[in-house]
């Protein structure tokens, strides 16, 4: 009865040498949450997408060699999905914005 997806979201480049950069990353995971009735279903979404904040607590999401800063940097409000028929609600969906940054240094070839 709930599901998420993870869709890319903007970049940016910024090269801090001839030979570094650093990415700005951006995802945003979608929440989706079977809608069966206002009170339970909105209550149900908020306590997966307040799961996800258990992300805070790895800042390098494990990859400490050259991801750091990651954290969530906000969202939508929720929004109910419906049918293209106009049928509906059938799902509440939330987008949260989680964002990180990657050092990177590149070998040039000769």
């Amino acid at each position: 009865d709930h599901y998420g997806v993870l869709r890319p979201g903007p970049f940016k480049l910024t090269w801090l040498s001839p030979e570094t950069y650093q990415a700005d990353w951006t995802t945003v995971i979608e929440v989706y949450q079977r809608y069966t009735d206002e009170t339970t279903s909105y209550t149900n979404l908020y306590t997966y997408v307040n799961a996800l904040f258990a992300i805070l607590a790895y800042p390098n999401f494990g990859a400490a060699a050259t991801v750091f800063d990651g954290n969530i940097t906000g969202g939508d409000e929720p929004e109910e999905v419906w049918t293209a028929g106009g049928e509906g609600p059938l799902w509440l969906r939330w987008r949260i914005n989680v964002t990180w940054s990657e050092m990177t240094t590149v070998t040039y070839s000769e």
